[in-house]
């Protein structure tokens, strides 16, 4: 293996000078989703806050005189609102007034309202939401109107409650029944309503694009080391320096690969800082508190069980990203060009990568008719999101040890018949000729 530190060293400058992937791959992501975050974090959160916490503007037809109508009314001032009653009867002329004064909402008290609540029968508001334009800060004010109706609501329910059943709590005649739940997650015992948990697992439909994202950048990396030799006419050279073939090819393969891991933490950081932006504070509405509710939930585990997850979930990445680069670095043998590369590893290695990490995201395996689950099973592009969505379940997966198997297997045949072609002289001669006959056809 003399050499072989010289020509990684090679390979990894030679992949950084690049422009190209320089910028667009390693540092781009440090840029665009934290700037893309910070952006929208800003302008979502201005729109929420001016949603929320901007005075709003009700207009109401009070065809009803009665006392619950008086009520509502004080109960929508007492909380901020800009009440204007409006004397006309027409909707039409009702609803154009309310929008030349700004109003969020046209309110309409029927006839009978008051009496309805006295009899014990239901009561019904109309209400004509007047929206300006489809955004949060409309939907802000649009939910504020249905927080202080539920609120009323609630509040007559309690009044009346006390007045019917003097003795009675009002809150527990409102909800009489509370359940305390506990889920059992493969034989798992956990203080936490199911909701709460798959809530808690929309997290894993973000781990296939994070594997999509690591393996595509080692494939494109290692396709351009190749294709870049070839264009430039340097790997001829490299052929004669006195270290053998393989060594060449395991330069190949690890120079791309350290790149690649620069541009998966690069682009791992930048998403969690977009994450990071992207989550916002609560925001308090009439007493009623809004927003992200942090709830611990803990999944029982041994300390062994979490020592041998990461263990695999290392060890089944490596593997992965190995069985890419062994791909597209034989795939690039083929080309000529970098452009030409990339466009071959694209139509070949990305369907593969993205259509079983889409069906993963959205289902298990498991359920799947046969020839799905074969397909899944037999890409090396599935294994590290099978492993991350049973992380969460903080369990191995029976299927990892065959895959870690399958995954060596591949990566080695894939390997051979690379090294086959770097021994002989098509390593720079072999290319693929479909696209560019059907080209100068176009032309001719």
């Amino acid at each position: 293996m003399r050499g072989l530190n010289v020509l990684i060293k090679k390979e990894v400058k030679e992949l950084i000078r690049d422009p190209k992937i320089l910028l667009g791959t390693i540092l781009a992501p440090l840029i665009m989703f934290p700037a893309m975050g910070l952006l929208m974090n800003v302008a979502m959160r201005t729109a929420i806050e001016k949603g929320i916490m901007e005075r709003i503007t009700l207009t109401m037809i009070a065809l009803d005189k009665g006392t619950y109508t008086d009520m509502l009314k004080k109960y929508l001032i007492n909380n901020g609102v800009e009440l204007i009653e409006i004397p006309e009867k027409e909707i039409d002329i009702a609803i154009n007034k309310s929008v030349e004064v700004g109003a969020t909402a046209l309110i309409v008290v029927p006839e009978g309202f008051s009496t309805n609540i006295d009899l014990g029968k239901r009561a019904n508001l109309k209400v004509y939401s007047i929206l300006n334009s489809i955004s949060l800060a409309e939907s802000a004010k649009q939910s504020r109107v249905s927080a202080l109706l539920e609120g009323f609501s609630k509040e007559l329910s309690m009044m009346l409650i006390e007045r019917g059943m003097p003795e009675r709590d009002p809150e527990v005649v409102l909800r009489p029944l509370v359940s305390n739940y506990i889920s059992i997650l493969r034989g798992k015992r956990i203080e936490a309503p199911p909701q709460l948990l798959s809530s808690l697992m929309t997290s894993q439909y973000m781990m296939p694009w994070l594997v999509f994202i690591v393996l595509i950048s080692a494939a494109h990396l290692s396709a351009t080391s190749m294709a870049m030799e070839k264009e430039e006419k340097t790997l001829e050279v490299l052929m004669t320096l006195p270290v053998s073939r393989f060594t060449i090819l395991l330069s190949k393969l690890a120079g791309p690969s350290i790149v690649a891991l620069l541009a998966s933490l690069s682009s791992i950081a930048g998403f969690k800082i977009y994450t990071d932006l992207m989550t916002f504070g609560d925001f308090m509405i009439f007493g009623a508190e809004i927003g992200d509710v942090s709830v611990k939930v803990n999944i029982p585990t041994e300390p062994s069980t979490m020592y041998l997850l990461y263990t695999m979930i290392g060890i089944t990445f490596f593997l992965s990203i190995m069985a890419t680069l062994a791909l597209a670095l034989a795939l690039s043998v083929f080309t000529q060009d970098v452009r030409s590369a990339q466009e071959l590893v694209g139509n070949v290695l990305v369907p593969l990568m993205i259509i079983p990490n889409m069906l993963l995201m959205f289902t298990e395996p498991e359920i799947l008719p046969l020839p799905v689950r074969v397909f899944i099973y037999a890409t090396p592009f599935s294994y590290p999101t099978l492993i991350l969505k049973h992380a969460i379940y903080q369990e191995v997966p029976m299927i990892v040890l065959p895959g870690i198997i399958y995954l060596c297997l591949f990566t080695l045949i894939v390997l051979y018949f690379t090294a086959k072609l770097f021994s002989t002289e098509r390593v720079i001669t072999a290319r693929i000729t479909l696209f560019r006959r059907r080209s100068r056809r176009g032309v001719e």
